[in-house]
């Protein structure tokens, strides 16, 4: 199954964005941008469409079993893997797996300082090239690898702290370094145990906190920077320039674009300002790429048709009711996460004479129980044909 895997990571950016004309074959211009040959440009230069017509009505709603050794307290990370979920809970520092029903399968928790225990776990990884669960213990600076089962394999020494990381290959890895490294790049390509590619040196601290994300589809790799509308790739083991958002008059502002260090007191002051900011949850498609920016802390969609090169981007709701930016992605299948007051909320703004989702989720809300604490999981698609004006 080609899967996307969606993995929240903090790293620092440095770009030397150009506004003077290039005399080199390889660069283009777009207005103070500087792009290389082959990177393709994303104009969303209108927004706050409603687009919740965009989602299909074969939506389905997935209670996560509730027992006292399952509680979840905050859901960081969710990997679909063999017919399986396996969710993060950086709360409790565990990870629970369980069955596509939402009942509850396991709960990896060996915190301690003995074989297959850690101390402080920061990240998890499926390994699809050996079927493995691989934890990262950033207190010990281990990464711990263990059967689906729970049987702990092995034990190996990381060379630095860093906050995510992920494969991509039979030792393999993309690793994301940690803000306490700032001697080294932020983004490390590991083959068989030696960097073979390093990027995005951090010239101070604050850079590092502006959050970032990478998402897989079809064993590609896409890099989005909080700070930046350039998506990267990463192709041959290398760091590519794909694609450029060009948002128009809601550009950040040149200046800190160009900047080689961004105080992060400074970038958030432009949260509230009318600048489209935090591309992430990007995935592509055959025909479509879908993404998340924020906008004066409201989080828009954008989706582009690649057949027509053509975007729109606003809100999506179900019931009037905002839809929470996508933690995972599969099959062309979104999976989000709300709780039970949504449902509760939702019901609520469904019409008696409503047959379809709005019944679905009036019965649902029916059948929680004041015991059903943990996070529920949306899985939705969009629908096939999207009609650009």
């Amino acid at each position: 199954m080609k899967c996307q895997k969606l993995i929240l990571i903090s790293f620092c950016l440095v770009f030397n964005l150009s506004c003077k004309q290039s005399g080199k074959n390889d660069k283009i211009e777009s207005k103070c941008v500087e792009l290389l040959e082959g990177t393709k440009k994303i104009e969303i230069l209108a927004e706050n469409e409603d687009l919740s017509h965009l989602i299909s009505n074969d939506i389905e709603f997935i209670l996560l079993e509730s027992k006292p050794n399952c509680i979840i307290g905050n859901v960081s990370k969710i990997i679909l893997f063999d017919h399986c979920f396996f969710i993060y809970d950086n709360i409790s520092k565990s990870v629970f797996s369980y069955n596509f029903n939402g009942n509850f399968l396991q709960r990896f928790s060996k915190e301690g300082k003995g074989p297959g225990e850690y101390v402080h776990l920061k990240d998890i990884n499926i390994n699809k090239f050996n079927n493995t669960l691989e934890i990262y213990d950033r207190g010990t600076q281990n990464i711990l690898s263990f059967d689906l089962d729970g049987t702990h394999k092995n034990t190996r020494k990381t060379f630095k702290f860093f906050d995510s990381f992920l494969s991509f290959g039979m030792d393999k890895y993309i690793f994301q370094v940690a803000s306490d490294n700032p001697e080294n790049k932020n983004f490390l390509v590991e083959k068989k145990g030696a960097i073979t590619d390093e990027y995005f040196q951090t010239k101070g601290l604050d850079n590092v906190f502006i959050n970032n994300q990478i998402t897989e589809n079809n064993n590609s790799f896409f890099l989005t920077h909080g700070a930046s509308n350039f998506i990267y790739t990463l192709k041959d083991e290398k760091i590519k320039q794909e694609y450029y958002i060009d948002f128009g008059k809601k550009n950040l502002p040149k200046e800190i674009l160009n900047q080689q260090e961004i105080g992060v007191n400074d970038f958030f002051k432009l949260v509230i300002k009318d600048y489209n900011i935090f591309i992430a949850n990007f995935y592509d498609e055959k025909d479509y790429l879908t993404f998340t920016y924020t906008n004066r802390k409201k989080i828009l969609w954008a989706i582009y048709d690649k057949r027509v090169q053509k975007a729109i981007s606003g809100n999506i709701k179900v019931l009037g009711l905002n839809i929470s930016p996508p933690i995972y992605k599969c099959d062309s299948i979104f999976y989000s996460i709300i709780d039970s007051n949504w449902i509760k909320e939702a019901a609520k703004n469904s019409k008696e004479d409503d047959l379809g989702i709005g019944k679905m989720i009036k019965q649902l809300a029916t059948e929680i129980k004041a015991d059903d604490i943990n996070p529920i999981i949306l899985k939705y698609k969009l629908v096939k044909n999207i009609t650009f004006n």
